[in-house]
C-alpha cells in the first residue's frame, strides 16, 4: 500500500493502540547499563590497572567480559528512540529535546567525577580544570583533550548520530526516513564488502540503523523490506561486535572471548527487539519501568572512573564481591538522586524554551499522540494522553 507521501506502508502485525511510553525500552536500557557496569568493574578496570586492590575474577570474568556488548545495545536503543523522537518533524524541537536530555545529568556527573578524581588522583585517570571545561562540550577529543571518564567516548558517537538526524529534519526529509536508512544500510554492506570500513559512527552504524529499522517495524509492522534491512544490520553488526576479539594485540582482551558467544549475544539482541516491536508483547505494562528507565543515563555516566577510584581507595581485596555490589548500590542511589533532583526539574523548563523558540506555525509530521519522545520513554516527563 502506498501512502499520500509516496511511502510504501506495510500492514501492521497488530492493531493495538500504541502506548505513549514503551516500557520494554526502559528494561533494555537498564540491562545494557548493568552489563556495561559489570564489565568495567569485573573485567576492564582490573585489567587496565585503574581498579587496584582487587584480584582478577576468574569464573565471573568469563561471563562479565561480554558486557562490552551493552554499548552496541545502547546504540540500537538510541536508533529506535531517536527515530521516534524525530517524528515530530521540527529540527529546533529535536535539538532542544537533545540538549535537555543530555546536558543536565552530564554536567552533574562530569563535575562529580572530576571532584572524586581530584581528591584521589591517579596517573591513569588524570584531571585538570582545562580538561573539565573542554569536556563540557561532550566532544573533547575533537579539540585534542582526553575525556574525563572513558565511557564518555560514546557521547561523541551519539552526537554525530543526532547531527545526521538534525540534517534530515532540516531538509524536511523525515517522511523518507525509512528509505534513507535503507540507503545507509546498503552503503554499509558495500563498504563492508570492499573492506573500506563500517560507517561514520565509529563503526557502530549498523546498530543505530538497526534501531531505526525496528522503530519502523514498531510503527508499521514487520514488512519484507524491514526484515531484509534487519538481517543486513546483523551481518555488519556482528563484525563490529567481534572487533575486541581481534583488535587487542597485547593479549589482554581477545584470547578469552568466544566468537560464537559474541555472535549469539548480538543475534539475541536483534531477536528480542523484533519480538518486542512486532508483537503485542511490546505493549505490556512492566513494573517500575519508569523508575528503571530514569536511572540508566546517570548510571552509565557515573559508574566507571568514580567506581574505580572509590573501590581502589576503600574496597576490600578480601571481599571483592561485597566491594563491587556496594559500589553498584552507591551508583544506583546516586543515579536516582540525579534523575529525581536534576533531570526531572530540568525538564520542567523545556516547554518554556520550546514556546520561546518554536514558531507557532510549525506543523508536526505525526500527531502528538504517535510521536514518542525520549523523555516520555524514560519517565522524565508525564505521559502525553491521547
Amino acid at each position: 500500500m502506498t501512502g499520500s507521501t509516496g511511502r510504501v506502508i506495510s500492514i501492521p502485525m497488530h492493531s493495538a493502540r500504541k502506548p505513549s511510553r514503551i516500557e520494554w525500552i526502559d528494561y533494555a536500557r537498564f540491562f545494557a547499563a548493568l552489563i556495561v557496569m559489570g564489565y568495567h568493574y569485573g573485567v576492564n578496570g582490573i585489567r587496565n590497572g585503574k581498579l587496584t586492590g582487587l584480584e582478577p575474577f576468574d569464573r565471573a570474568a568469563a561471563v562479565l567480559q561480554y558486557g562490552y556488548l551493552g554499548v552496541p545495545l545502547f546504540f540500537m536503543i538510541s536508533g529506535f528512540v531517536i527515530m521516534s523522537s524525530a517524528s515530530s518533524g521540527s529540527p529546533l524541537k529535536f535539538a532542544i529535546s537533545r540538549v535537555f536530555r543530555l546536558w543536565p545529568a552530564f554536567i552533574v556527573s562530569l563535575t562529580a567525577t572530576s571532584i572524586v578524581l581530584a581528591i584521589w588522583p591517579s596517573p591513569l585517570m588524570p584531571i585538570s580544570v582545562g580538561q573539565y571545561l573542554v569536556n563540557l562540550t561532550m566532544i573533547p577529543t575533537t579539540f585534542g583533550v582526553p575525556v574525563v571518564d572513558g565511557v564518555y567516548w560514546t557521547l561523541k558517537t551519539e552526537l554525530m548520530f543526532y547531527a545526521a538526524v538534525l540534517v534530515v529534519l532540516s531538509l524536511r526529509l523525515i517522511d523518507y526516513a525509512q528509505v534513507l536508512v535503507e540507503v545507509w544500510i546498503i552503503w554499509l554492506l558495500v563498504s563492508f564488502a570492499m573492506g573500506s570500513g563500517h560507517g561514520f559512527l565509529q563503526s557502530y552504524d549498523a546498530f543505530f540503523a538497526a534501531g531505526c529499522t525496528f522503530f519502523f517495524v514498531y510503527r508499521d509492522g514487520l514488512s519484507p523490506r524491514a526484515a531484509v534491512a534487519a538481517v543486513a544490520c546483523v551481518v555488519v553488526g556482528v563484525q563490529v561486535a567481534e572487533l575486541p576479539t581481534t583488535d587487542f594485540i597485547n593479549g589482554t582482551y581477545g584470547p578469552t572471548l568466544s566468537h560464537q558467544v559474541v555472535i549469539g549475544i548480538v543475534v539475541a539482541f536483534f531477536v528480542a527487539f523484533l519480538a518486542m516491536c512486532a508483537s503485542t508483547i511490546g505493549l505490556k505494562t512492566l513494573p517500575y519501568a519508569r523508575q528503571i528507565g530514569a536511572l540508566t543515563y546517570p548510571m552509565y555516566l557515573l559508574h566507571a572512573h568514580i567506581g574505580y577510584t572509590l573501590m581502589s581507595k576503600f574496597g576490600s581485596g578480601g571481599h571483592p564481591v561485597v566491594t563491587l555490589i556496594t559500589m553498584a548500590a552507591v551508583v544506583l542511589v546516586t543515579s536516582w538522586l540525579i534523575a529525581r533532583f536534576v533531570e526531572r526539574p530540568a525538564q520542567q523548563f523545556r516547554p518554556l524554551v520550546e514556546r520561546l523558540l518554536l514558531r507557532p506555525r510549525i506543523a508536526t509530521a505525526m500527531p502528538a499522540a504517535q510521536a514518542l519522545d525520549e523523555e516520555q520513554v524514560l519517565g522524565l516527563v508525564p505521559e502525553k494522553r491521547a
